[in-house]
């Protein structure tokens, strides 16, 4: 055992003040057998003295117990005042933490380091859980197994594509890369995002100008620690994306929200002091919006004129049902205010956990450098895999494939909507992405709320709208994701449902 012997005191008193420890914060509960007394005597070296007299001592406090030709054991139950006492001591040292910001040497001794501004804001913000992680039964500490998931962010894996993925994963194996990477990113997949961008966005760029991220989340981390300084404005969608919102606080921007309406998020409601405003044009989160191209031109006008930078959140543009492909709005910037940040983990899937972000020349070098320091460089094996999924036409198969299996449960699913609810459930116009947002006008947040619950005894996974909202929405909703389940499966969670709506 892993035992430290340091501190002042008899020595029995510091190995009697370590196992007391241990039990008071249930490392050691209670009819745990310790350790026998000449076994742990000759792993410390130490005298068997000295255990036998702290064991006795833990005796003797009720902590311990003998049992007669067996050993030692913690105590099964312990009174309440003792409990206290673990608690007692937490507060102790908070109070010798608080005595210590004082700068003063010796009343910082024995202190935890000190959180920053960053880590207090950090820590404001609370647990880091997501509106569409799987919901947990109380006291669970594993997700539960909900057969009707609509879950966002998530797509039934393509068979294909997983064959083509081990195929190449195989490959690349045979000659795994073994030494560090190039922080930017593999040149390959870069060069092969250049000519994606160029088809299917309408972005002109350059390798030279592309660097790999670990997910865009990370794309967005980095760009706001670069250029951002705190107490910067930032504007925002309001309903939007929870993870961005997060990163902006953290690092103690103040941010302003913006209201979306059926086409995203409208120009003229911008704060006249932000410098950046964050949008996801192409297909508003969580809403479907789609902003047109007047809006887009007014958006690059307002930034330009006010001096400000636009964060260009392109997340799954990709999955688009109806009409032509989007331009990006970072396609029509001609005054280089568009940061532009893509992912590939929703496209295939999750785990991937690579991004991208085009930057002016002027940023690389120093994006780069603050990359290498944050993680060296992303997943090597996965770039060279993904670059070769792009350069050999799979990526193109694979989005043709996505887009016909996943229209079709758009479909599905707005009809067994319509089938199920009526004009009680108003599902948003969106034809893209892999989620719907779903108003219920008559009912209330409450309502909601019961219902995410009650369905859950059901095998019905639901997530409320109010988590992505600034300000508490105007009418109650559920954000559907329909990706992840068979069409039977949509049926069918959404029959359970209007059971549990229905109850009283």
């Amino acid at each position: 055992m892993l035992i430290p012997l340091d501190g002042s005191g008899p020595l029995y008193r510091r190995l009697y003040r370590h196992f007391r420890s241990e039990i008071l914060s249930g490392h050691l509960p209670g009819g745990t057998r310790l350790p026998a007394t000449r076994a742990l005597a000759k792993e410390l070296g130490i005298s068997r003295n000295v255990v036998l007299a702290a064991y006795q001592q833990l005796i003797d406090e009720g902590y311990g117990q003998s049992r007669k030709g067996s050993g030692t054991y913690v105590a099964p139950e312990l009174p309440e005042g003792m409990l206290r006492i673990d608690q007692a001591e937490g507060r102790t040292q908070r109070a010798v933490q608080d005595a210590g910001r004082d700068g003063d040497p010796e009343s910082m001794r024995g202190q935890l380091p000190k959180l920053s501004a960053f880590g207090r804001r950090l820590s404001d913000l609370g647990p880091m859980t997501d509106p569409d992680e799987l919901p947990r039964s109380p006291g669970s500490t594993t997700a539960d197994d909900l057969p009707f998931d609509f879950r966002y962010g998530l797509a039934l894996p393509d068979p294909a594509t997983a064959t083509v993925w081990r195929r190449l994963l195989s490959r690349h194996a045979q000659h795994l890369p073994m030494e560090y990477d190039s922080p930017q990113g593999c040149p390959a997949l870069r060069r092969a995002l250049v000519g994606y961008l160029r088809q299917s966005r309408g972005i002109e760029t350059d390798a030279s100008q592309i660097v790999i991220t670990s997910g865009s989340q990370q794309a967005i981390d980095l760009l706001i620690r670069l250029l951002a300084e705190a107490d910067d404005t930032i504007s925002i969608e309001d309903p939007g994306y929870r993870g961005a919102r997060q990163i902006f606080a953290a690092a103690g921007l103040k941010i302003q929200s913006c209201t979306v309406d059926d086409q995203g998020l409208n120009p003229t409601d911008l704060h006249p002091a932000a410098r950046w405003i964050y949008v996801t044009p192409s297909h508003q989160f969580p809403t479907g919006a789609v902003m047109p191209v007047e809006r887009r031109l007014s958006l690059l006008d307002w930034a330009d004129t006010h001096g400000a930078f636009v964060i260009e959140d392109d997340y799954d543009s990709e999955l688009r049902y109806e009409g032509p492909p989007l331009e990006a709005v970072a396609a029509l910037d001609q005054h280089r205010r568009v940061l532009y940040v893509g992912t590939l983990s929703k496209v295939l899937f999750p785990a991937l956990r690579l991004g991208y972000v085009v930057l002016p020349d002027s940023l690389v070098q120093v994006f780069v450098a603050a990359k290498r320091l944050t993680d060296r460089h992303s997943p090597s094996l996965e770039q060279r895999v993904l670059a070769d999924f792009f350069a050999e036409g799979h990526f193109a198969r694979h989005l043709r494939r996505m887009r016909r299996r996943n229209s079709h449960r758009l479909q599905v699913f707005r009809q067994a909507l319509q089938d199920v609810f009526g004009t009680r459930a108003q599902a948003a116009s969106s034809a893209a992405g892999i989620h719907l947002m779903v108003s219920f006008p008559n009912d209330s947040t409450s309502d909601v709320e019961r219902w995410v619950r009650e369905s859950r005894a059901l095998g019905v996974g639901l997530y409320p709208l109010a988590p992505y909202f600034a300000r508490p929405p105007k009418i109650p909703g559920l954000l559907f994701g329909y990706a992840n389940l068979r069409e039977d499966e949509i049926r069918e969670g959404l029959r359970r449902l209007a059971r549990v709506i229905q109850s009283p």
